[in-house]
């Protein structure tokens, strides 16, 4: 009995250790629901594929300089999914400069949709252009960004030596022009594989002009699966650390005990290594330059590799009408947005934004498929 009374008490102990570990590690975290940033009256219209082990989150990454006076827009849009179903960990990269129907907005680049209407907007934005499912998302802003991989020790990439020049001149800008009062971070002096600060890694993300925003996308996964990795590799310690000052740099309607399933659940599929794709798909898009620099999306083609990547497997769905682009698009609210539906919504077609002139039916992506670039893979495993 004493024996009994003994281990009761070491377990109780043991209890509210790990509970004030726990209570310690989620104190800085950021929740903001959604609906909070006053798009929750824009309901959705379409239904999407569902499955409770194939679990879909928006990870938005934004250029705001600072986050208490501007969103700003997304120059991240990523979807990361935890696939327990078929055991895999998988990332989607949705092109900043895609051109499509914001609801209630209008049409632009799909960036735009996070600074006029916060989260809600940006995930109602790729939910209704993409048939998808998403219910989740954590946004991180610049200088969190940084925070959060310093937070890590930094993480491990392999910087081609074309990339310097633009990468440095990111790490510029950051050191003399936006966070000049911050400690200054050294340039990096050579290629090859090496490790990387916060505001280096942020800066290799950022380069763009070298190539093309597909390589841009690129390099933006590279830098979230090195974060994976490094977190992974890490012992039990410094996880509570990284945990514990990377929650506060970031803003999710993740409850603690959703990230915490979630952290158990992606771990042990990481060795499985990450699959990845890119938005607009090869052959599914067209470029627009008249008055600006767009890509339009061929979304009825899109779909159903969009599906087979989530999912692994496709289902029907309501096709889309062709999108007909602005030449000069200024995004401002629509007179009349729709109300959020009472009941369950039903799959409906989703008319063309109006706006005009259109885009020709001879050039519109719906109907020529197959203009784009030189061909990108689109699917690729990658060992993590």
């Amino acid at each position: 009995m004493k024996t009994f009374a003994v281990s009761m008490a070491v377990l109780s102990v043991l209890a509210v250790l790990a509970y004030g570990l726990w209570s310690y590690v989620f104190s800085g975290l950021v929740t903001e629901p959604l609906g909070a940033s006053g798009a929750s009256s824009l309901g959705p219209t379409r239904e999407a594929p569902h499955n409770d082990r194939i679990l879909n989150i928006l990870l938005i990454g934004t250029d705001s300089r600072d986050p208490a006076t501007s969103r700003g827009d997304s120059d991240i849009l990523m979807v990361l999914t935890v696939d327990r179903l078929h055991g895999s960990v998988k990332l989607l990269s949705i092109l900043r400069d895609l051109y499509v129907p914001i609801p209630g907005y209008g049409g632009d680049k799909i960036k735009k949709a996070y600074s006029v209407g916060g989260a809600e907007l940006a995930v109602r934005t790729v939910n209704e252009n993409f048939g998808l499912d998403i219910q989740d998302y954590a946004v991180v802003d610049f200088q969190s960004a940084e925070n959060l991989i310093d937070a890590m020790g930094g993480v491990e990439i392999d910087v081609k030596d074309a990339e310097i020049p633009y990468v440095n001149k990111g790490i510029r800008e950051e050191n003399e022009t936006i966070f000049p009062d911050s400690a200054a971070v050294p340039l990096l002096t050579k290629g090859g594989l090496q490790r990387l600060v916060g505001r280096q890694a942020v800066s290799y993300a950022r380069v763009r002009k070298l190539d093309s925003d597909f390589e841009r996308t690129q390099r933006q996964r590279d830098v979230l699966k090195a974060m994976m990795a490094q977190f992974s590799a890490s012992d039990l310690v410094t996880k509570t650390n990284i945990l514990r000052k990377g929650l506060s740099c970031v803003t999710t309607n993740l409850t603690a005990s959703e990230i915490t399933w979630l952290s158990m659940e992606v771990l042990p599929l990481l060795p499985n290594g990450v699959k990845e794709m890119h938005l607009p798909t090869d052959g599914d898009y067209m470029i627009h330059g008249e008055g600006g620099w767009f890509m339009v999306p061929s979304r009825n083609s899109m779909i159903p590799k969009i599906q087979e990547f989530i999912w692994e497997q496709t289902f029907p769905f309501v096709t889309y009408a062709p999108i007909r682009v602005s030449p000069t698009p200024t995004l401002s609210p629509e007179p009349t947005p729709s109300a959020a539906p009472t009941s369950t919504p039903q799959p409906t077609p989703e008319p063309s934004p109006e706006i005009s002139p259109e885009i020709s039916p001879e050039i519109s992506p719906e109907n020529t498929p197959g203009l784009s670039p030189t061909p990108e893979p689109i699917v690729e495993s990658t060992a993590a």
